[in-house]
């Protein structure tokens, strides 16, 4: 009988390719499912359970990624607003997550009463504050109690600024919608990221992974 042979040396090839390029498989994945996913996941976990009153701080920008290369097979993702590390509101979503006080160099905190927001200026909690409500824009634009001498009106109220906090005339009469506070305190979040990264990550790895397989393999 003659012996049968195989010629296998496509297979070899493809087997070769693959292996020499499983460091990048493996980072490209993890990189691309980082960006695509991960920071979306991070964003709406973000937004939905810190108590975030402008859900632009929570956007998908605002999370950042440390990339993996072929000899580092590690990705890692982080919150950062701007360029700034130390920014205030970089250095405020550090007390969102882990608790503490907050308080300001200069002034009083100005906490909105989204409540009171939601009822007399028809801004849901779950909406961003319009800039003509913002505080800074009150706090040029508004009279003072002692200052009566100009009316803003805005969304159908008109701010006074007082002592405690910036009322709102309403057909109820006068309604809080910033109180004025030297410190705030926050409580630690009772929240998993990594938890939630990690199962973002595990639900779509090997979709990723089988993705750059077939790049490399038509490249």
């Amino acid at each position: 009988m003659n012996s049968i042979e195989f010629d296998i040396t496509d297979q070899l090839n493809t087997f070769n390719k693959l292996s020499d390029s499983m460091a990048f498989i493996v980072s490209k994945s993890i990189n691309d499912l980082a960006y695509e996913k991960g920071r979306k996941s991070l964003s709406i976990h973000l937004s939905d359970k810190l108590n975030i009153k402008n859900k632009v701080v929570a956007r998908t920008a605002a999370i950042k990624v440390n990339r993996s290369n072929k000899k580092n097979l590690k990705v890692g993702l982080f919150y950062r607003l701007g360029n700034n590390p130390n920014s205030n509101i970089n250095k405020w979503m550090g007390l969102q997550q882990y608790g503490g006080t907050e308080t300001t160099s200069g002034g009083k905190l100005a906490i909105p009463l989204r409540d009171n927001f939601a009822r007399y200026a028809g801004v849901p909690r779950t909406k961003i504050i319009p800039k003509s409500l913002k505080i800074s824009t009150i706090m040029d634009k508004a009279p003072s109690t002692r200052d009566k001498s100009k009316i803003y009106n805005v969304r159908g109220i008109k701010p006074v600024i007082g002592k405690k906090g910036v009322w709102a005339r309403t057909s109820e009469g006068f309604k809080l919608l910033y109180i004025f506070k030297t410190k705030a305190e926050h409580d630690k979040k009772l929240i998993n990221f990594q938890f939630e990264t990690e199962k973002t990550f595990n639900k779509n790895l090997e979709r990723y992974i089988n993705r750059q397989y077939l790049r490399v393999l038509k490249s």
